[in-house]
């Protein structure tokens, strides 16, 4: 398995060539604090930085092993870990499609054929059921709709700065 791969495995942010961190599945984490790299002598190298897991405490989390890390062949890997992997795979995929019919070129494309919207609310619906820590967000992104069609921004704004005064 190649550090890319890893990184996507744990849901890492990208931070340079070769670099990633991301929350450690280790221990309940609130800042993102396994450090994962590209090595020299070995594919993929990481390390908890907050709790000081052990890297097989992280990948016992996952669901992995040593040689599911650093075997050449993706048929050696655990069936959790690969499910996993294809998962992360299809979500990235589904999030690329979606950005590209958002654009006003995809837009066109589509709407000659298919409506947009239904497109899209399928889309969205596979996304979070790939990825379930965007449901409270999608159920938040509804609510604000909600109040600001009922109230306005306007209103919403003065009834904030009612609350806090600061």
């Amino acid at each position: 398995m190649r550090a890319e791969e890893f990184a996507a495995l744990v849901g890492a942010k990208r931070l340079r060539r070769g670099h990633w961190i991301a929350r450690c599945p280790a221990h309940p984490d609130k800042h993102p604090s396994l450090s994962i790299g590209e090595g020299k002598k070995h594919p993929v190298v990481f390390k908890c930085m907050s709790a000081g897991c052990t890297q097989g405490e992280v990948l016992r989390a996952l669901g992995m092993t040593w040689k599911d890390l650093m075997g050449e062949d993706r048929h050696r890997m655990t069936p959790e870990a690969y499910r996993r992997l294809q998962g992360e795979q299809t979500l990235h995929a589904l999030r690329d499609l979606k950005r590209a019919l958002i654009s006003p070129a995809g837009a066109y494309l589509v709407g000659n054929h298919y409506r947009l919207d239904r497109v899209l609310a399928s889309l969205d619906r596979r996304i979070v059921s790939l990825d379930p820590r965007l449901k409270a967000i999608r159920e938040r992104e509804a609510k604000t709709a909600r109040f600001v069609k009922l109230w306005g921004w306007d209103r919403l704004w003065e009834l904030y700065f009612e609350r806090n005064p600061s």
